[in-house]
């Protein structure tokens, strides 16, 4: 990815999803004001809104939140915050690795969620951005703010595919090439 894209480090929270809102909004705007602890604290409250229109899980479900705050953010969390932020973005599961690539090859900013259910260290979520593909050691690279140091996270493509699948395969895209 070409775009320029400073880590955050979440600590012992479990704000992962809103500290990679800040770094994307960071590098979409060209900018370094968004912080994840700020924007988790303004996702909190934003959990108490009904969800964006057209933003809706299902229609059945307009008003389902988009985090629970200080726990779990929700893709169309990510989402609202984004579009409150006057970034086209939009979320969806059961996505491919052509269009994970795709979106790599295009810098397109990219988050998406792993995790595992009922595994050996039991069930958890995790977000990350998506930074590249090494197509020669089949390694994926993530700019992970539960990461010390700002290094970018290696995950082999097999490893990586089963914990996205876990989650059915979403992705959260800033529909947009940076300005």
């Amino acid at each position: 990815m070409d775009l320029p894209l400073s880590s955050q480090y979440q600590g012992t929270s479990n704000d992962c999803a809103p500290y990679c809102v800040a770094m994307a909004l960071n590098a979409y705007k060209g900018t370094d004001k968004f912080r994840g602890e700020e924007v988790a604290a303004q996702m909190n409250l934003m959990a108490l809104l009904p969800a964006t229109p057209g933003n809706e899980l299902l229609p059945l479900l307009p008003r389902l939140p988009g985090r629970v705050p200080g726990w779990a953010t929700f893709p169309w969390g990510m989402v609202d915050y984004l579009r409150a932020q006057g970034v086209p973005a939009g979320w969806h599961p059961f996505a491919t690795e052509e269009e994970l690539l795709r979106n790599i090859g295009q810098n397109q900013l990219t988050i998406i969620i792993v995790g595992d259910i009922g595994g050996k260290s039991g069930t958890w979520a995790h977000a990350m951005i998506v930074w590249g593909y090494n197509a020669t050691t089949r390694t994926y690279y993530f700019v992970d703010p539960a990461a010390k140091g700002g290094e970018l996270y290696p995950l082999p493509r097999g490893e990586f595919l089963e914990q996205w699948s876990t989650w059915w395969n979403i992705l959260v895209e800033l529909k947009e090439a940076r300005p």
